[in-house]
């Protein structure tokens, strides 16, 4: 029987050993990366059925190594589980794994059934004899850009960029913070640290900066000293 070969890519040692522990007996071959660059090389030269990345890695983080898998004609087609520790924020976390058009998504603590069921749903996608075979993306649900964007007592208007908070304009908006309250109207349900930074700002930078220009922004829409941007678990929510 072939053994599937399946590619983690997680700083956390535990994690390894963990997931070894649960998929080994099931013939699974694991291959273990404990960075984003050590996992790039990885999966290069061995062609796993299926990588499972960490979002919150040091150095090359967990988006910085998913864009670069799907940019390499060799990865391209590999199916991606996001892991992330972030805990079970559901909707929150489908949002970030459809901004990325990974798979599936895995909120750590999770248990052997939990991975063994995604494990075996994904990996098995990629028959040795079809290495080329490809599981579609979940489907990103788009938000349509409407002229006006509303949320309680904020409005945006998209095509002259203007903003007004309880009727109030806001004269002096630079260009990153109004993208991210452009994002946070459009994903009323909420945003992931690791989804703002990306859909925002590219991945380029860290999460200190995105926290603060999400306190710059809350700052900017205050109505009679309430903002409001409030924060979940693992990022923020624009709130009516």
């Amino acid at each position: 029987m072939c053994q599937r070969r399946v590619l983690v890519i997680d700083d956390e040692e535990v994690i390894h050993k963990l997931i070894h522990r649960i998929l080994v007996p099931h013939e699974y071959k694991l291959i273990s990366a404990k960075s984003g660059r050590e996992g790039l090389d990885h999966a290069h030269k061995i062609d796993p059925h299926l990588v499972i990345l960490d979002l919150a890695m040091p150095g090359l983080n967990g988006i910085d190594t998913f864009k670069l898998l799907r940019s390499s004609p060799k990865t391209i087609n590999i199916p991606i589980m996001i892991s992330t520790g972030l805990g079970d924020t559901s909707h929150v976390l489908r949002s970030s794994v459809e901004a990325l058009g990974a798979q599936a998504f895995l909120s750590k603590p999770f248990t052997a059934q939990e991975l063994l069921w995604q494990v075996d749903r994904l990996a098995r996608v990629r028959s040795p004899l079809s290495p080329s075979s490809r599981l579609p993306a979940v489907p990103a649900r788009e938000v349509p850009k409407p002229c006006l964007l509303r949320c309680g007592r904020v409005c945006v208007d998209i095509g002259s960029r203007k903003v007004w908070a309880g009727g109030r304009r806001i004269d002096v908006m630079g260009p990153k913070r109004f993208d991210l309250l452009c994002f946070l109207m459009r994903h009323q349900a909420g945003a992931l640290r690791e989804q703002l930074l990306y859909q925002v700002w590219g991945g380029d930078g860290d999460y200190k900066m995105v926290d603060v220009m999400v306190h710059r922004l809350r700052h900017d829409l205050q109505v009679n000293g309430h903002s409001p941007i409030v924060s979940i678990p693992g990022g923020y929510k624009l709130v009516g």
